[in-house]
């Protein structure tokens, strides 16, 4: 039976989609391995997949905070020294046939490199390339030319900061007598790089020289856990669901201001709080008819929204496109300047910088997101699309036809 190891970045918002798409390549007769922190065996275990711990969680990222591309780079520097450290266990208990790989993972593709396998790079967040036609997805800004010379200085700026990471990597690979990796393009697959947006919710650019692929959502809701909600509390005016995910979601002030200010609409906000150190009793005092829960279902509550204020982390976000709910983004750093950039772009919504949210500026963004009615057509038409689109059957498809092919073991 073919086996293939699957190398997600660290985090829930890559391990969720990675584990979707592992699913549905076991559903189809192939042997699943991912490996990762000791910290994610008991989801990937209760996904019926394999599981593999690279090492200790100890070069795990310990705490995140808006600084933003330099917190993202450290992570990314982290996790390729726990992958490189754990090359001789993937080596002696691990053996694979394929490789599955993130593209913050940048160390992963030298996994394959060495154990001789072909491999698949997906992007769960917004695809990462160096071109001069597209903004990089850490940054807001303009799409397309005639930007191309802010780009490229952006991207040179991007490639300097990644050499010590390659170097890394390149010191590696002259160890196993692998080619020397130039910049980051030479990192991704040469025969899949799937991206699970939707290709019209991504900027317009010519083919790359990269095999780009859109497959639409890796969306999987088994392993969902169940989540206690007072739903007797809705009480039948729009609903407005807002969320800053799980790891920058530290801010009172921005939720304060989130429930301050859509209390002067006609709607009901229900406000998840991710779990962090604040608690829902802190906001008691302003929460009038809102929800504030530590966690929320939010795809149940998404199928009655009207409206959806977020992080633009990418899977609220593609969520969100999903049921056809506009956006409110407030994008705090890593890849969600980028996300925001594309809901702008797409007209599906509107954003307000992180460092430059106010309440004026949230409540101008509410009040045109819900009484354009442009952003909610934008929003219908995506989610028509991600509804056509096969999404994780497709990325699998694309995986069987464009990779597992050229594997030497059958299936």
């Amino acid at each position: 039976m073919t086996r293939i190891g699957f190398f997600p970045f660290v985090g829930t918002g890559h391990l969720n989609p990675a584990i979707a798409l592992g699913r549905r390549l076991s559903a189809r007769g192939y042997e699943i391995v991912f490996f990762h922190l000791p910290s994610a065996r008991a989801a990937i275990r209760a996904a019926g997949l394999g599981f593999c711990p690279l090492t200790d969680d100890d070069l795990a990222p310990k705490s995140y905070d808006p600084r933003g591309l330099v917190t993202l780079l450290e992570a990314v520097r982290l996790n390729v020294q726990r992958v490189l450290r754990g090359i001789p266990n993937i080596i002696k208990e691990g053996r694979i046939d394929a490789a599955v790989v993130d593209q913050y993972d940048l160390a992963g593709g030298t996994v394959a490199d060495i154990l001789g396998v072909p491999s698949a790079t997906i992007a769960v967040v917004p695809p990462f390339y160096l071109s001069d036609e597209v903004y990089p997805p850490f940054f807001r800004g303009s799409p397309i030319t005639p930007g191309a010379g802010r780009n490229r200085r952006c991207n040179v700026t991007l490639s300097k900061k990644i050499a010590p990471i390659c170097d890394e990597l390149n010191k590696q690979r002259r160890v196993w007598g692998l080619p020397q990796i130039g910049n980051v393009n030479e990192l991704w697959s040469k025969l899949a790089f799937i991206s699970q947006l939707p290709k019209s919710f991504d900027f317009p650019h010519s083919a790359p020289t990269i095999p780009l692929f859109y497959s639409g959502p890796f969306s999987d809701e088994w392993g969902r856990y169940r989540i206690d909600f007072p739903w007797n509390r809705i009480n039948g005016k729009p609903l407005v669901y807002a969320s800053m995910g799980t790891i920058r979601n530290d801010s009172e002030g921005v939720f304060q201001l989130m429930v301050q200010t859509c209390s002067e609409f006609n709607v009901q906000l229900v406000l998840s709080l991710g779990g962090g150190g604040i608690l829902p009793e802190q906001f008691d005092a302003i929460s009038g008819d809102a929800i504030i829960v530590h966690y929320a279902p939010q795809l149940e509550l998404l199928r009655r929204a009207c409206l959806t204020i977020t992080h633009a982390g990418i899977n609220t976000t593609l969520e969100s496109l999903a049921e056809g709910v506009p956006l409110v983004a407030v994008p705090v750093t890593d890849d969600q300047p980028g996300v925001a950039a594309r809901i702008e772009w797409t007209k599906t919504g509107l954003a307000v910088p992180y460092r430059r949210l106010s309440k004026s500026r949230l409540q101008t963004a509410i009040d045109a997101v819900l009484g354009g009615l442009e952003y909610k057509a934008a929003a219908v038409r995506l989610q028509e699309e991600i509804r056509q689109s096969k999404g994780v059957e497709l990325a699998a498809d694309i995986i069987e036809q464009n990779v597992l092919r050229m594997c030497s073991r059958p299936h």
